[in-house]
């Protein structure tokens, strides 16, 4: 799908943490412990001088009782380590089955784009439930961390990644948090829709360049704004943001635990970090209020249909 200057690409991967399109993955074998190996050998040495109980029975027929169990013992150990090392061999076999997968989807992902013309420039989005991908963990995800070198996007912060979702700026009342360089430009572009504007950052990063930046928008715009600095590592978690009419907040922060409750119904959030459990608390927390992020715009997203199809009714 092209949207604007970039194209777009959804790629469907079924894959949880333990299977794969459908196909459990095995569990790393658990070695057989070099202690235990050791405390049979140590069980040897006792038994055969009579020293593991004291009620064990003495002479020949006690002593051959114990040489019979360590013989066991020792049977059993060897036969759980060459069992060890059959798991082992078929659960390498399968991770490179699915070393293999991973490598010829990421194949088909490069080919397909470059058949729609794309850049050289691929990132990913990780959708939620795909998140663990990227983490590490799990046997599926330790594969596709060996194999996919598709680098993540980050780059949510940047203006031209910002642009998008100003057009879901509603109301007349926004609130700011956080700091990005991206901040003076875009409230420049939407200051003709401001009656006001609560701006809550780190009081570290309240600083003289940010307060003289206040007054000469006031100078320039007329628009007044409010700057609180916000203490502490967890300002924001603590943070809880109230309203007597429906607001925009123009959210800058990492923080997935904003509370966003106290709201008036109709409120927009709009997530510039693109969050991850910061969307799912929002939905929890404060259903009434919008909450939109570039992840969620480009996950809603539809593919454009040709003019030639539009017009012979092409579904």
């Amino acid at each position: 799908m092209y949207q604007e200057d970039y194209l777009f690409a959804k790629v469907g991967i079924c894959t949880d943490r333990h299977s794969w399109f459908g196909c459990p993955l095995p569990d790393a074998p658990v070695p057989v412990e070099e202690s235990e190996a050791a405390r049979t050998g140590a069980l040897t040495a006792a038994e055969t001088r009579g020293e593991d109980s004291a009620t064990a029975k003495r002479g020949p027929a006690g002593w051959l009782k114990r040489r019979r169990a360590v013989r066991e013992n020792r049977r059993m150990l060897k036969k759980r380590q060459q069992e060890y090392m059959q798991q082992m061999q078929e659960y390498e076999e399968r991770r490179q089955e699915l070393a293999g997968s991973i490598s010829q989807l990421r194949e088909e992902v490069y080919s397909e784009v470059e058949r729609a013309g794309g850049a050289d420039d691929i990132r990913c989005v990780y959708e939620d439930n795909l998140r663990f991908l990227n983490e590490g963990s799990g046997e599926a995800a330790l594969c596709w961390k060996q194999v996919w070198d598709i680098c993540e996007f980050r780059d949510y912060k940047k203006i031209r990644w910002v642009i998008p979702l100003l057009e879901y700026a509603e109301h007349s009342d926004f609130i700011l948090l956080g700091t990005a360089e991206c901040i003076p430009d875009i409230l420049e572009k939407l200051v003709r829709q401001m009656k006001s504007l609560r701006w809550y950052l780190p009081q570290e990063e309240l600083d003289e360049e940010i307060q003289s930046w206040a007054e000469d928008f006031y100078e320039e715009y007329g628009l007044a704004v409010t700057l609180q600095g916000l203490e502490g590592r967890n300002a924001f978690r603590q943070l809880k943001l109230k309203a007597e009419n429906p607001v925009c907040v123009l959210d800058f922060t990492e923080e997935g635990t904003a509370f966003a409750g106290n709201l008036p119904e109709g409120s927009v959030w709009l997530d510039f970090a693109s969050a991850d459990e910061k969307a799912g608390r929002m939905v929890r927390q404060a259903p009434k209020v919008s909450y939109i992020s570039l992840k969620r715009y480009w996950g809603a997203k539809t593919k454009r249909k040709p003019n030639f199809a539009q017009s012979f009714g092409i579904p």
